[in-house]
């Protein structure tokens, strides 16, 4: 069982290295390790008269058990970077026993798993790459061989008092298979997508009214008297709430003689109320429309982590009205003039 504790760390170590390979690092906020141990490893310590049981918090059987993930940072697309776990399992010989817990799996160019072997912390397992699979916006990594490392045997052994005769624990010994669920504390946003806004006629009528052209910026546009923002790729959504900062591209021009104004790379921030805000040329960011959130609708598809947000009603903000008014010397423009209806979509990672 020891064997098994440091075959589910160098699991944990596996998920770890798929992890570093993708474009950012995201935590992980839960899940559950699960270990299928080896009846071939589980009859010789039957043999040996090696006793298992499980450390808490873990649950299930001595043969097979879960440990929870409580953190870790991985690259979502990749399942490489590091899951920890809490509890693990422990061995008891006459009256000595080990504890095998607090596993770190890690996948980077190699993969292992450390833990804390009898109080000592080492690399207890080596373990194979698994395959990684996408279980919605979560990252599952399946079939990681665990194999206990010289370390962790001798230290077992060492600890329990077990003679040459009596060894139950050697390196490259077969320990068990391990399953990786994790939960990601967050839903990175991937590149694509956009933000489409079916442009109202009183904003449009009351900057004709003060002779202020609008002109998208480039790479947004104007399609069939709707504005289109393309997605950056960048920010991210809460998984529960679904809520937070979305990145787009491109921006909105507001020129009349020599006075203009220019606002760029749009961020659409979901929230209780959520809002649009833009960077302004120099620099300062500004809350330019709010969302009405009685009568947004939101769909998820997880399978392909498409997220949509429709029936998003913008009005303008007091911050935005203000601006305005003073870059155009006009009292044409006031909080919660209505802008339109837009639509996002995006995809997670």
């Amino acid at each position: 069982m020891r064997n098994l504790i440091t075959a589910l760390t160098a699991a944990l170590i596996l998920l770890a290295v798929s992890a570093a390979g993708a474009s950012a690092n995201i935590s992980l906020s839960g899940g559950t390790a699960s270990i299928a141990v080896e009846p071939s490893f589980t009859n010789k310590l039957a043999k040996k008269k090696v006793t298992p049981s499980l450390v808490s918090p873990a649950t299930g059987s001595t043969t097979q058990f879960a440990i929870p993930v409580r953190g870790g940072l991985i690259v979502q697309s990749k399942g490489t970077g590091t899951y920890r776990t809490t509890g693990g399992i422990a061995f008891a010989y006459k009256s000595r026993k080990i504890n095998i817990a607090n596993l770190r799996f890690t996948k980077t160019g190699s993969s292992f798993v450390s833990a804390t072997v009898g109080g000592s912390q080492m690399v207890a397992f080596r373990a194979s790459a698994g395959t990684v699979v996408r279980a919605g916006f979560n990252t599952d990594v399946r079939s990681i061989v665990l194999r206990l490392t010289d370390e962790a045997a001798a230290r077992i052994n060492s600890v329990l008092k077990l003679s040459k005769t009596k060894t139950a624990f050697a390196g490259n010994q077969l320990v068990g298979v391990a399953t990786i669920n994790s939960i990601a504390s967050k839903i990175e946003v991937a590149g694509g997508g956009r933000f489409r806004v079916a442009l109202d006629q009183s904003p449009q009528n009351k900057l004709a009214e003060v002779g202020v052209k609008l002109t998208p910026m480039k790479p947004s546009k104007t399609s069939g008297g709707k504005l289109i923002f393309p997605g950056a790729g960048g920010g991210y959504l809460k998984p529960g709430t679904l809520t937070g900062p979305v990145n787009f591209s491109g921006g909105l021009s507001f020129k009349r003689g020599s006075s203009s104004l220019k606002l760029r790379y749009p961020v659409v921030n979901i929230a209780k109320r959520g809002w649009i805000s833009f960077t302004r040329s120099n620099g300062s960011k500004i809350k330019f429309a709010h969302i009405d959130p009685a009568q947004l609708i939101t769909t998820v598809d997880p399978a392909t982590r498409k997220i949509t947000l429709t029936n998003a009603h913008l009005t303008l903000t007091n911050d935005a009205a203000r601006l305005l008014k003073s870059t155009f010397k006009t009292t044409r423009f006031a909080q919660d003039d209505p802008l339109g209806v837009a639509t996002m979509i995006v995809n997670g990672k």
